[in-house]
């Protein structure tokens, strides 16, 4: 069964009533242009606009120490309202990630978490603001 959605790039067809979920909640906050950070698909198909050098922000290796402190310097000159994050890492001593994710604990709120599959995966997104402001 397909669900179809009206998003800014379009009609567009979901098989999967996991994702289509996170696109419609998303779709019915945002604008495009609007600043977002963390997923290029949401990004991608809403129209929304990444305001920093990088795509995303891993808690691995992939990430390097500069390239997290150089998303902070864009997130804080222009700070989206919503940003995805993926909560893999637990231990952030060993995590390259770690002053991201402390610098959207401290400034953001968890407004939704998302399943992403039958096996427990999910993303979380959170909103500028500490929650009931």
């Amino acid at each position: 069964m397909l669900l179809w959605s009206n998003l800014p790039i379009g009609r567009t067809a979901f098989s999967d009533p996991l994702v289509f979920r996170e696109f419609q909640w998303l779709a019915q906050r945002t604008q495009p242009s609007e600043p977002f950070f963390n997923s290029p698909a949401l990004a991608l198909y809403l129209g929304l606009d990444n305001r920093t050098a990088s795509e995303f922000v891993t808690f691995d290796d992939f990430s390097r120490t500069e390239q997290v402190a150089s998303v902070i310097q864009a997130l804080q000159r222009h700070p989206p309202r919503f940003i995805v994050m993926y909560p893999e890492a637990t231990d952030w001593s060993k995590d390259h990630s770690a002053p991201f994710r402390r610098y959207v604990h401290e400034n953001y709120h968890l407004a939704q978490t998302f399943s992403l599959n039958q096996n427990g995966r999910y993303e979380e997104l959170w909103e500028m603001g500490k929650a009931g402001e």
